[in-house]
């Protein structure tokens, strides 16, 4: 099914015009892909696990929650966290199901051949306005993080059926220092900065605000 996709410049907000009432969003996270030669094998299998289940789900949009990479040398016999992104990329583009994007841990490992913010302009280069497929944000809130964003479902009418956020948590394990992450879930959350943890608020309320603009209230 095919859904108008729009992008705001200046808010980095994406906005999903359903064509249909019936809208299906695939999670996916930990894809883990390697990128080289000596994890191909299981590159393959992760690659074709999530090629069956888009076929079997049929999802209009797939949110990938980090790990997509796993630049871990000993562990995932590779570095590479730049050839990855490319494989998935292409991956998506060629079921043409649109997909957005936020980080985990593992994507951008301190020896790993792309530093953050390589990654990040590796993301813009594949997004919307390239591969009208990627939701990845050109435009950042002025928050602590990376690739937090807002999407936007909008019905036909143009009336709001949901707001989704993507929020960067920053738990990065510093493996270089053998330190290991907090088990204890509320220490975890403690990672998201205050003013990260209020704009999904603040910016709930531009959105119903717009909402009421809309319909003239």
């Amino acid at each position: 099914r095919s859904h108008e996709i729009q992008y705001d410049d200046q808010t980095g907000v994406y906005t999903i015009t359903a064509s249909s009432e019936d809208f299906k969003i695939l999670h996916l996270t930990d894809i883990h892909l390697g990128g080289s030669l000596f994890s191909y094998q299981k590159d393959l299998k992760a690659l074709k696990a999530v090629y069956a289940e888009l076929a079997y789900s049929q999802p209009d949009l797939v949110i990938v929650t980090g790990d997509l990479c796993f630049p871990l040398g000993v562990m995932s016999f590779s570095l590479n966290n730049f050839a990855p992104v490319n494989q998935f990329a292409a991956l998506m583009r060629n079921a043409g199901v649109p997909w957005a994007f936020t980080y985990g841990n593992h994507d951008t490992e301190s020896l790993a051949s792309l530093s953050k913010s390589d990654l990040n302009e590796a993301f813009k280069a594949l997004s919307f306005k390239t591969s009208a497929n990627l939701l990845y944000p050109y435009t950042q809130p002025e928050i602590t993080g990376r690739n937090n964003q807002l999407i936007e479902l909008r019905g036909a009418d143009g009336s709001l059926t949901a707001a989704l956020f993507l929020i960067d948590s920053n738990v990065a394990a510093p493996q270089l220092t053998g330190a290991l992450l907090p088990q204890n879930p509320t220490d975890r959350v403690r990672h998201i900065a205050f003013p990260t943890a209020v704009w999904p608020h603040n910016a709930c309320d531009s959105v119903m605000k717009f909402k009421a603009n809309l319909l003239g209230k």
